[in-house]
């Protein structure tokens, strides 16, 4: 994930979390891109994740494991 950080770190740090119906914290992912064969931009979901605890390096942490 060399190629893309500076661009990666600004996007963690506009990452949020919501507490679900069960008291849970928990954080979506997903990608924004733009397709070059159909000229558009492209969203995807990729899914929800439990947060242990709520400050920022957590958060991004959890962005980061993922993507490993």
């Amino acid at each position: 994930m060399d190629a893309g950080d500076a661009i990666l770190i600004d996007h963690f740090k506009t990452s949020d979390e919501t507490a679900d119906i069960s008291g849970k914290e928990q954080m979506s992912l997903g990608v924004r891109y733009f397709d070059t064969s159909t000229m558009s931009i492209k969203e995807e979901f990729l899914r929800f994740t439990e947060l242990k605890k709520l400050n920022a390096e957590a958060i991004a942490s959890n962005i980061l494991e993922f993507f490993k």
